[in-house]
């Protein structure tokens, strides 16, 4: 979570400003999001606060889910060049990025809640 987190904050961040503008509401989600992917990484190493760990895994799903649907939205300008089927793929590869990561954590942190302390 802390390596995904970490990771699309940087290149969310980078993209913001060399875009400079064109910032959306929902990328600054994305990257508070992020953000919470991270603290609950930490929380997760250190074996404390379960609920925060567990929320962090939960958020890096989302972040998955709402980086592939503005992947989806902002390929539409590509679609005179790209096929629709490559958009799918596109949208895919990039809610999978965050998603499946954090389907694992979700996984085993449900499977070591007894190791964590109050």
């Amino acid at each position: 979570m802390i390596f995904w987190g970490t990771a699309g904050f940087a290149q969310g961040l980078v993209d913001l400003l060399l875009r400079g503008s064109w910032v959306t509401p929902w990328e600054v989600v994305i990257l508070v999001l992020l953000v919470l992917t991270v603290a609950g990484g930490i929380s997760a190493i250190r074996k404390r606060a379960y609920w925060w760990a567990m929320s962090g895994a939960g958020v890096l799903v989302i972040a998955g889910i709402i980086s592939a649907a503005l992947q989806w939205q902002y390929s539409w300008f590509l679609t005179p060049v790209i096929s629709h089927a490559m958009r799918v793929l596109m949208a895919a590869a990039a809610g999978c990025a965050y998603g499946i990561p954090g389907l694992l954590a979700l996984i085993f942190l449900a499977k070591r809640k007894g190791e964590f302390q109050s």
